[in-house]
């Protein structure tokens, strides 16, 4: 009995002493595990470092391993010296598991989530410039295109001169698109935020109101000669941007307008004095002047024919063309205005009319179709459009003092359109336009791009009247707002985009 007790208490001091043994040399076995934290949202790209705490703390810390569930979202290392620590990478968007492991099998986890931040936010461009009315959309691009929080807000500074069509927009959300709509004539900022990185970009619009007419006060006025006063006119809208008009007389040894709208009467006679708009020379009135008691000639609208001698201001030496050159589209007969001195051109209107007639007899088909694609793509249009062009082949030949449009691409791909008294309009509006867009193509102005020809000079130009942009398909250069660019034959120009392209043959 005394035997049993000595070996007893002698296995209790060996077990005592192999657990001081093992205790001192870090051998315990591990009870579980645990991390310095459960869960945690990424950046990609970055690094982060976790702790692993053991129980008991001096537990044996051989075997331990990290791991993570998918390594295309995230990566780990452990640390080297010390297999409590390890470095976790975010390398993809997404959701994972961190798990460590004793040797014993014990566990500890955390989640992951790894996001991509938005860097950057722009726009397609700087500025604009839209019509009173007129509505655009505006997209924005996030950069990079993954991002992981792509809401946006969208804020104009002055919403009574542009405004957001979309309600709501002006919160974060998925806006990254928006219609806005120019109410007044003014300036205003558009301005998109990213909700993530707190990014922006923003554009200068300007917002324009066209001139619709300029109307003389007075329809006659009688002067005596050496007479100086300076008619008063009106331009509608009275709001409208371009305020600049110029000057005209069509019988300077009568009367005679300076660049001022100063008007001298010289001798008796009777003479029209016509006011242009600026922004579109196609724009203007006109007024009788009765010299010394001049009575008003029977034949009133050949006065509006203008002569070679121009007494005011000539804008075509300002807009490049040569000094006392007329517009383009307005014919300049000589001095006199007898039969005999109008005879050629009276046969050449002749034979103008019977070639057109040719022309309409023969592509008779073909016009009536554009029409009807111009009447359904507008369906505010009240009353068919004024001038018409018209519809030409491309087996047809080119004829010398004639002027054609093609269409290479986009909407009139393969359509030939002529210049109808040597003038075409290309837009939205179908009361303004002579060749017309259907009405979604909120891209396009309702008055976009005007041709003018001379026939008797040989000569094209090109204004640009829209919003976003008419373009020399050549050098991609964007057309000046408002301002007449001459054209070779052969020229071409695009809409917008190149998938609007026309050609221009004459």
């Amino acid at each position: 009995m005394k035997n049993k007790r000595i070996t007893g208490m002698a296995v209790f001091i060996y077990f005592i002493a192999l657990l001081l043994t093992l205790e001192a040399w870090g051998q315990l076995p591990a009870t579980g595990i645990s991390l310095n934290r459960s869960s945690t949202t990424m950046n990609r790209g970055a690094e982060l470092q976790f702790s692993a705490t053991l129980m008991p703390e001096n537990a044996n810390q051989d075997g331990i391993r990290w791991t993570v569930d998918n390594t295309g979202i995230a990566t780990v290392n452990p640390v080297a010296g010390n297999p409590l620590q390890a470095t976790v990478k975010a390398v993809g968007a997404g959701s994972t598991t961190l798990t460590v492991q004793t040797m014993e099998g014990h566990t500890a986890t955390a989640s992951i989530r790894v996001v991509v931040p938005v860097t950057g936010v722009s726009l397609a461009n700087t500025d604009l410039e839209l019509i009173r009315g007129e509505s655009l959309s505006l997209s924005a691009t996030i950069q990079p295109a993954d991002a992981t929080n792509k809401n946006l807000r969208w804020v104009s500074d002055d919403p009574d001169t542009v405004r957001l069509v979309e309600p709501g927009a002006d919160s974060f959300g998925s806006w990254h698109t928006v219609t806005i709509e120019a109410l007044e004539a003014g300036q205003a900022r558009v301005r998109v935020e990213t909700q993530d990185g707190n990014q922006s970009a923003g554009i200068d619009i300007d917002v324009i109101v066209l001139v619709e007419a300029v109307v003389f006060e007075d329809e006659t006025v009688e002067m005596n000669s050496g007479d100086k006063i300076q008619p008063m006119f009106e331009i509608l809208p009275a709001d409208a941007t371009n305020q600049d008009v110029w000057y005209e007389s069509t019988e300077p040894s009568i009367a005679t307008v300076d660049e001022d709208g100063i008007l001298e009467a010289h001798k008796e006679g009777a003479a029209r004095i016509i006011l242009r708009s600026y922004q579109d020379r196609m724009i203007f009135d006109h007024m009788l002047v009765l010299v010394d008691g001049a009575e008003a000639p029977e034949d009133e609208e050949g006065m509006l024919v203008l002569t070679e001698e121009t007494t005011g201001e000539d804008p075509a030496a300002e807009k490049g063309q040569n000094p006392g050159e007329a517009p383009p589209g307005e014919n300049v007969p000589s001095d006199s205005v007898g039969l005999g001195a109008r005879m050629p051109l009276i046969i050449g209107a002749v034979l103008l009319i019977l070639l057109v007639g040719l022309v309409m007899m023969f592509r008779k088909n073909s016009f009536g179709e554009m029409k009807k694609q111009a009447m359904a793509s507008s369906a505010y249009q009240e009353e068919p459009v004024p001038i018409a062009p018209l519809a030409v082949g491309p087996e047809e030949v080119k004829i010398p003092g004639r002027a054609v449009v093609w269409g290479l691409s986009g909407e009139f791909e393969g359509q030939g359109i002529e210049l109808a008294e040597n003038l075409l309009i290309i837009g939205r509006d179908a009361t303004l336009s002579h060749v017309v867009y259907p009405s979604h193509r909120e891209d396009i102005s309702r008055k976009h791009v005007k041709i003018e020809f001379d026939a008797e000079k040989g000569n094209c130009w090109i204004t640009d009247l829209s919003a976003n942009g008419t373009y020399l398909a050549d050098t991609e250069e964007r057309l000046p707002h408002d301002q007449s660019v001459s054209l070779r034959s052969g020229s071409k120009f695009y809409l917008v985009e190149k998938s609007e392209l026309f050609e221009v043959e004459f």
